[in-house]
């Protein structure tokens, strides 16, 4: 594996990217690194599937927010650039704060900042890219920055003003341009923190004067090749998942860390294995294995984290009036099966589905996420051969959920739910902030 320095101009989409900065995936050898200054490679992940994927979401959460506090302030500082803020920080009198809020004004209504000039030197920048270089377009997108944003930006402006000339400066009295940056740069994180999958799906147009910002750009190439680790991992079959568990019983017993495990030669880790192998396949002939007309039956879904993670997910769900509340019992043995647990049967018969009370868009959103960071598997789903991951999620939900009284969720009505989200969607915050939060948070 190779880790470049990638410049995103001189590529035209994510994979064309990763495949220069890390080479093929395909190509890697199975004990290579994966990620820097850890033991996550190939085989780490088929040996401990579930333990790679938490490490994996983990380091893409983590990633994720460095991202959305670096586009926060650079949001704030395109809008307030250094000598702005010096500017702002001098104001003393009504007519000098009176001339700074023309200027701010007239800055937001042309779209443009005619002071901000690139500061290389020896370079001649053509008219048009300076033209660019000076248009108020969003961190990283370069879109052009939405009415509502604007309007919650003029919004800390005014309240900037009404505190700036009663100011007194003390030690422990934060400066009202200090807040002032502080604001556009929650404004700027809050935005794209509900707009994230959008950014991580299309590749930004790069225009005149507007460049790749590599402190953005760090992270979400870090975001995408976490992604790309998870894709492998969520193809690892699920009978790995309870192979991991007896593995790690029996380096418990023995005290054997996963740095230690992993350091071992490949002679004396077998004999580890081998020794797990064993212990699972004598769970296997414990174990009733049930066989049924699969006609009758509806797959379950594939939980691979963990009961109590599950149980943190519905008792979210039920309090905050997402389901009908139905005891937890209820609610694993009917729709879930955990993977790194022996069970009798990857399939019940049909029965009282989940009865979703929010929109069917915050349920595909959930759905998503969880598939997403390879805590379910999907794979059950496939109607047909051709069936693709899309697909599958829309059968799952469709198989598992109902609205109240039984109302059925069709497909048809997920496809429409799934054509509704566009950028310009109105966020539901506080299922964003409670089920989806939670969901990033999982271990």
């Amino acid at each position: 594996m190779h880790n470049r320095d990638t410049y995103p101009t001189d590529h035209k989409d994510y994979d064309e990217l990763l495949e220069f900065t890390y080479g093929n995936f395909n190509e890697i050898a199975l004990e290579t690194p994966l990620i820097d200054g850890t033991n996550i490679s190939k085989r780490f992940c088929k040996l401990f599937p579930k333990v790679a994927s938490s490490q994996i979401q983990q380091l893409r959460v983590s990633t994720e927010d460095k991202l959305m506090r670096v586009i926060g302030q650079n949001f704030a500082n395109m809008i307030v650039p250094f000598d702005f803020y010096n500017e702002l920080s001098r104001t003393e009198t009504k007519e000098e704060l009176t001339l700074i809020s023309t200027k701010f004004h007239l800055m937001w209504d042309q779209g443009y900042d005619p002071d901000r000039i690139p500061s290389s030197h020896n370079v001649d920048f053509s008219q048009e890219f300076k033209k660019g270089y000076q248009k108020l377009v969003m961190p990283f997108t370069n879109k052009r920055i939405p009415y509502s944003l604007i309007e919650k930006t003029k919004q800390a402006f005014s309240e900037f003003k009404s505190r700036i000339l009663v100011f007194s400066w003390a030690p422990h009295i934060i400066h009202p341009v200090k807040t002032f940056e502080y604001r556009l740069q929650k404004i700027a994180e809050d935005y794209y923190q509900d707009k994230l999958t959008d950014i991580l799906t299309v590749y930004p147009v790069f225009s005149d004067g507007v460049g790749a910002c590599m402190s953005e750009w760090n992270q979400v190439i870090t975001i995408k090749w976490c992604d790309v680790i998870q894709d492998y991992i969520r193809a690892i079959e699920d009978s790995q998942y309870q192979r991991e568990s007896e593995l790690l019983n029996v380096l418990s017993e023995k005290a054997v860390s996963l740095e230690m495990f992993m350091s071992l030669s490949i002679e004396t880790a077998l004999i580890l294995q081998n020794e797990a192998e064993q212990q699972y396949q004598q769970s296997l002939e414990n174990k009733q294995q049930t066989k049924s007309s699969a006609e009758q039956y509806t797959p379950l879904i594939l939980w691979r984290r963990g009961e109590k993670n599950l149980q943190s997910l519905w008792k979210i769900l039920a309090e905050n009036g997402y389901i009908e509340h139905k005891k937890f019992h209820q609610f694993l043995c009917n729709h879930f099966q955990l993977v790194d647990k022996v069970t009798d049967t990857v399939k019940v018969p049909l029965i009282q589905k989940i009865v979703w009370k929010s929109s069917t868009v915050n349920l595909l959103e959930m759905v998503e996420a969880l598939e997403r960071f390879n805590i379910i598997s999907a794979h059950s789903f496939n109607r047909k051969t051709s069936t693709g991951r899309t697909g599958r999620i829309r059968n799952l939900i469709h198989n598992h959920f109902c609205r109240p009284n039984n109302k059925e969720i069709s497909l048809a009505a997920i496809r429409q739910a799934a054509h509704r989200r566009t950028p310009d969607m109105k966020i539901d915050y506080g299922f964003n902030h409670t089920v989806l939060k939670s969901i990033r948070s999982m271990q």
